[in-house]
């Protein structure tokens, strides 16, 4: 599906509140651009979601300015990127992560990310 790139590019919050049609994940990679001043993502009570980032056709470079991450009520949530950044994304503006009731989820960041010096509220 195509998306204006302009289209989202002023929003701040993003809430996705009881999705029920989101069988995989959250954003895919090649919207993540198209959201330059997202600070804050709240994913909460979407049953069938696996992942909150779709890194699998990653190509270019992405900074995020994501400053808060909550995932709440997601129970088959296994990981929040489906696959290794190794560098594609850089999120080093996050400060706020909360995640609650997400019974499947195996990690938060993975090995590649898990390494950098973070300012987190858990």
């Amino acid at each position: 599906m195509y998306i204006p790139e302009l289209c989202f590019s002023e929003l701040v919050t993003l809430i996705v509140y009881n999705c029920q049609f989101l069988s995989d994940a959250v954003l895919p990679f090649h919207l993540l651009s198209s959201l330059p001043k997202l600070e804050i993502l709240l994913v909460q009570n979407c049953d069938y979601v696996k992942a909150i980032f779709d890194l699998r056709c990653a190509q270019d470079t992405v900074t995020f300015l994501l400053k808060k991450l909550a995932l709440s009520e997601l129970p088959n949530l296994k990981n929040v990127w489906n696959e290794d950044p190794h560098g594609i994304l850089s999120m080093y503006n996050l400060q706020e992560l909360f995640v609650n009731n997400c019974n499947s989820l195996k990690s938060v960041f993975p090995a590649s990310v898990a390494k950098i010096s973070w300012n987190l509220k858990f």
